[in-house]
């Protein structure tokens, strides 16, 4: 019984920890959400998910180490000293209810787009924790065999109505950053970083509920960082938008032009797949032509992978210098054996 609760003070500590590298505070919920998952470093087995808030917050309570090591405010778990981050924390919501607001503005465009499965919201939105200068992070599901057209048909509207991301232009615009497809779901590097990442995804348009529940299913492995279940179906409903009808002229008149494209794409006789198969790799050559030319293709300390099943451009991931920091806080607080966290493969620093 002893062991199960020092496991609980422990990832309850590990989870704060980690999220102090964004300097985002939790709050009861959300502990509970991103309860660590330390069975990796013990044999103490793994997290139990049916922990309660009740049992966080007594422990919270009687833990002398939680006690002397986090703080509250205003309903926000943090550690010692980090009171300022509450405040910054209450503007940064404000600031993702606005790029929030616009991506649902604009997702009309996302219902027409040829071979489009999944929408996810993912980065600093997905925890409504963005800048000033943030963008809108993306994660798009295409069909096999389509990713290059779907991405190309992706990227051309948002271009076109001026809120995708370009050079020096990103607060607010759309970042269409990863691309997979429904038979590559599962996410291969796999890290505390992107366990927690893809933890908080939030589901945003929902084409096909079957590669949905696939996509959690094969990317399972997330549980072994953290206390994970997938959103449930009423986080999911509350920021998924497609479906709805285009509320203006302006959005109709473009969303007809969308659709007419889309049903020219979506090919379904062996003559009309050979017709895009063809545009599949017409559009592959033009885009991996530009990625290539991209000096920040071969930048190091990121990742940006461009085939088939995988289009992945995080040339400057933040991901080595947050698992430094939850390193280094962990040894700082004694636990050295859980400040290992490595990063998931990134290009390394020449």
């Amino acid at each position: 019984m002893e062991k199960e609760k020092f496991s609980l003070e422990k990832s309850i500590l590990a989870a704060v920890v980690y999220y102090d590298g964004f300097d985002y505070p939790l709050t009861l919920w959300e502990l509970r959400k991103n309860l660590a998952d330390l069975s990796r470093f013990s044999a103490a087995g793994r997290l139990s998910e049916k922990i309660s808030l009740t049992e966080i917050l007594k422990e919270m309570e009687t833990s002398e180490l939680l006690k002397k090591t986090l703080s509250e405010r205003e309903g926000f778990c943090f550690l010692k000293g980090k009171e300022n981050i509450v405040e910054q924390r209450i503007e940064r919501q404000k600031i993702s209810e606005q790029n929030w607001k616009k991506a649902k503005r604009f997702s009309f465009v996302f219902r027409f787009i040829p071979f489009l499965k999944l929408v996810f919201v993912s980065g600093s939105l997905a925890l409504n924790n963005a800048k000033s200068g943030s963008d809108i992070d993306l994660l798009m599901v295409s069909k096999s065999g389509r990713i290059w057209t779907c991405r190309f048909f992706a990227l051309l509207p948002l271009a076109i109505f001026g809120v995708l991301r370009r050079g020096e232009k990103i607060a607010g615009r759309f970042c269409l950053n990863h691309f997979i497809t429904d038979e590559s779901l599962e996410i291969k590097n796999q890290s505390l970083y992107n366990a927690r990442t893809y933890a908080n995804l939030i589901p945003f348009v929902v084409r096909d509920k079957n590669v949905l529940a696939e996509f959690w299913k094969k990317n399972i492995w997330i549980k072994n960082y953290a206390a994970f279940s997938p959103p449930s179906p009423e986080i999911a409903n509350f920021h998924a938008v497609f479906g709805k009808k285009s509320s203006s002229f302006f959005q109709e008149q473009h969303s007809h032009i969308l659709q007419n494209v889309r049903m020219l794409l979506s090919f379904r006789s062996r003559r009309q797949t050979a017709v895009g198969d063809f545009f599949e790799k017409i559009f592959a050559v033009l885009q991996k032509h530009r990625i290539e030319k991209d000096p920040r293709t071969k930048k190091t300390g990121g990742r940006v992978v461009a085939d088939d099943s995988r289009l992945e451009f995080h040339p400057d991931s933040p991901e080595s210098e947050i698992l430094a920091k939850y390193n280094e806080k962990m040894k700082k607080l004694g636990f050295m054996e859980l400040a290992e966290e490595r990063n998931s493969g990134l290009r390394a620093n020449r």
